[in-house]
Order: C-alpha cells, then structure tokens, then sequence
C-alpha cells in the first residue's frame, strides 16, 4: 500500500486518500467512502473507481457547485458541501452588525439541496 493510502476513520470504516484513486490503485474496491477536498478531484475520483471496480465508493465533497449537486442528484456523489466565501461574509457581516445593535446572531441557512 502506498504510504497514506487508506486510513481508518473513528467509525472504523476504510477511506482512500484522493490521489491514490486518482492514480487508479485498483486496492481502494473495499472501500465504504471518499472525502474528496474538492469537486475537480472528486470527478476525477469518481472515474477512477468506476474504472478500479469501485463502483459502490461514496463520494463526498465540498464546494456545492451546480456540477456537484447534479452529480448528487444522479448519483454518482453522496454528498457535498456548500463552501461559500459570499454566504459566509454575509453571515458574518449580519451577526456582527446585529451583535452591535445588542441582538443575537444568526446561525446558516439549511443547506442547499438539489431540485
């Protein structure tokens, strides 16, 4: 096994490193789940699984782009993450005014989910 390649999540469950699937280690068929850092890797993870016999791996990933929530939508992630450097000023930009005004602040929206 390359160095890194697989670890143990506190569940127990096996996980591959990214790169390792994108290398096409046909090793990682085993595998309950991938958390992939972003969406272009988690496609090219995506490919590289179906390609190694990994078909039943679940992706997950962040950024909740609209590539990323028709590939929810159809199956081929099991999930991602909206990652929104907008959602998150405005958020913070209204807490920290509502803070100032003597109110309490605003938790984020619920997530996005596909239509």
């Amino acid at each position: 096994m390359s160095s890194g390649a697989s670890k143990f999540s506190r569940a127990g469950r096996r996980r591959l490193d990214p790169g390792a699937a994108a290398a096409g280690e046909r090793r990682g068929t085993d595998l309950d789940y991938a958390f992939v850092a972003n969406e272009e890797m988690a496609f090219a993870a995506r490919k590289a699984f179906d390609r190694g016999g990994g078909e039943k791996v679940k992706i997950v990933t962040v950024n909740g782009t609209d590539e990323a929530l028709a590939a929810l939508k159809d199956g081929r992630f099991a999930a991602t993450v909206s990652n929104s450097a907008k959602d998150t000023g405005v958020l913070a930009v209204t807490n920290a005014i509502s803070l100032l005004r003597g109110g309490r602040r605003r938790r984020r929206s619920s997530p996005r989910r596909p239509a």
